[in-house]
């Protein structure tokens, strides 16, 4: 999925409809927020994503949560919105 896509919808929505794209396929094994840009507003939504990405996984949409292009930083950030007990790859 790709920024755009966070427009106007919720995410989850786009992830059920990536899972169609990809052959109405239950669940994809890992979904990767990749923070591609560094504008604030993009960074605020790459955080803002995980919550949305957490609630995929929840659903069963999702096996795996993972980051991109994060810095360490970032990471750490990442994994304290989500929990420490919550495996990020």
């Amino acid at each position: 999925m790709w920024f755009e896509a966070f427009s106007g919808r919720p995410i989850i929505d786009s992830v059920k409809k990536s899972l169609t794209k990809f052959g109405n396929r239950l669940y994809v094994d890992l979904l990767l927020d990749s923070l591609a840009v560094t504008r604030k507003m993009k960074l605020i939504m790459a955080f803002v994503n995980l919550n949305e990405f957490e609630k995929s996984k929840e659903m069963g949409f999702a096996l795996e949560i993972g980051v991109s292009n994060f810095t360490i930083a970032q990471t750490q950030q990442a994994l304290d919105i989500l929990g420490e007990d919550d495996n990020i790859h």
